[in-house]
């Protein structure tokens, strides 16, 4: 027999009924959140230990830190699959996954390594398969998939690189950016606007006889306009488009890189009804394709929407878990919204359920109350860092300028009054790469201005934090 889910509550219920134990794996603990107050037997298992590690243990979240279990910080390489085949994680599964019950795992990026080791282990992966998310997130396979569904797409084309002068380029596109096949949070993404630009690219990627090897890449028109991400998810035989949000990209205080994503902002977006539309409707055009395809669960997509007439153009499919996921998911609850993150669960699990007609008018209306925002910090020294200070992660406010520590907390529910904000920082001595994430911030109030600028109190409490972690090389 289907449940039936008329709202959050009936959610609720049937993650309580779940004999299922639930495993998500991730570097750092804060990728797990959000549903771990709503499934009793969810697990988080972590490389990485801090503050946050701390608070949600003591409210009772279940959380395998390796660090912590083995006493000591960077203890392996940061990757999901590799902390998967640990040995200490496949025993803390094991205790934890009840006689006659199959332990389901859940990774934040698909990987091949990862499903092998759950099936070596006979676990439950809750994914999409690598192979089905890379194919819809291949950034050459994009410009196929857009044109098939009649999507809006800035004028883009696939060519070798390492063929092709910037004056030749410069033919078809005045200001253009350039992708690799893959990347994250913009990180394979460079913006062109000058031979200056162009030069600096081919030096990093491209410094090879172009006679040896071919470079192929997707070279676009570049878009003046508003960028914009939406989280979606497809799930039974719909699709759920969650609030699009203003990505915050290429902030000079947080990164080095134009195109590096920096957080997202859920009341900075001031859309026009012909922009919403639009987003509404591409988001299910790509779910639809997605789900024919065999995908399930959540996706997102990002956006820009032209100044010039409000045009919305699809620039990237992100068919995974995004990094996002976890702080929106919190917003969803505290907004009663029926969270992505559930739906995903439900039909990998595949649990029978319904929801209501009215359970859908009511995610549609509790969606759109979604307030709130975090922005990213990231190294931007040009080697591995590491804090050489302990910057307190917890619920913070702004007093005469500096940061003022009211309390321990990692969630907007832990948020009292709205001069409140979360920061969640690197512990001390934790290496991190260049551009990698090295402190975030969460408010329930809007970090962007109208201008789509920081706001002077978001720049400097970012401006605190990175005094407060003092990176230092690491060596």
């Amino acid at each position: 027999m289907a449940y039936s889910v008329n709202n959050l509550d009936d959610i609720n219920m049937i993650f309580e009924d779940l004999k299922t134990p639930i495993f998500y794996v991730s570097n750092v603990v804060d990728r797990g959140i959000g549903l771990e107050n709503i499934i009793p037997n969810y697990h988080i298992i972590c490389i990485d230990y801090d503050d946050e590690v701390d608070y949600l243990e003591k409210a009772g979240a279940k959380i395998f830190c390796l660090e912590k279990e083995l006493g000591r910080k960077n203890v392996i390489f940061r990757s999901s699959a590799i902390l998967l085949g640990h040995e200490a994680v496949k025993k803390y599964i094991k205790e934890n996954t009840p006689t006659g019950t199959q332990a389901a795992v859940v990774v934040f990026k698909p990987s091949l390594a990862a499903e092998k080791i759950a099936l070596e282990n006979n676990w439950k992966i809750l994914n999409n398969s690598t192979i089905l998310s890379k194919a819809a997130e291949d950034k050459f396979n994009f410009i196929f998939i857009a044109k098939s569904l009649r999507v809006r797409i800035p004028d883009a084309e696939t060519i070798d690189f390492g063929r092709l002068s910037y004056w030749e380029l410069k033919k078809y596109y005045d200001y253009f950016v350039v992708q690799l096949n893959s990347g994250y949070a913009g990180s394979s993404t460079f913006f062109i606007r000058s031979q200056d630009d162009y030069i600096k690219l081919r030096d990093a990627f491209f410094h090879e006889s172009s006679s040896k090897r071919t470079f192929p890449v997707k070279v676009s028109k570049f878009i003046h306009g508003v960028p914009a991400t939406v989280n979606a998810c497809v799930a039974r035989e719909d699709v759920y488009v969650g609030k699009p949000c203003y990505q915050i990209t290429g902030e000079e205080l947080a990164t080095n890189n134009r195109s590096t994503t920096c957080g997202n902002d859920w009341g900075a977006l001031s859309l026009s009804t012909k922009a919403f539309g639009e987003i509404n409707e591409i988001g299910q055009k790509i779910g639809q394709y997605l789900k024919d395809k065999g995908y399930k669960g959540i996706f997102g997509l990002d956006f820009i929407i032209s100044e010039k007439n409000d045009d919305v153009y699809l620039i990237e499919i992100n068919p995974r878990f995004v990094a996002s996921i976890p702080f929106y998911t919190k917003l969803e609850i505290k907004n009663s919204a029926l969270p992505l993150l559930a739906l995903h669960f439900l039909d990998f699990l595949e649990i029978e359920y319904e929801i209501s007609s009215s359970a859908k008018e009511l995610f549609d209306k509790n969606t759109l109350a979604i307030f709130g925002s975090q922005l990213v910090l990231r190294n931007k020294e040009r080697k591995i860092c590491a804090p050489s200070e302990e910057a307190r992660s917890g619920v913070y406010r702004l007093k005469n300028g500096k940061l003022d520590f009211l309390r321990p907390g990692y969630s907007p529910m832990d948020l009292k009054t709205p001069n409140e904000f979360i920061i969640l920082a690197a512990a001390k001595g934790r290496m991190i790469k260049p551009e990698n994430e090295a402190a975030r911030i969460e408010s329930l109030a809007s970090f962007v201005s109208c201008e789509h600028h920081l706001t002077a109190d978001a720049e400097l409490i970012a401006r605190e934090v990175y005094e407060k972690l003092k990176l230092i090389i690491y060596r």
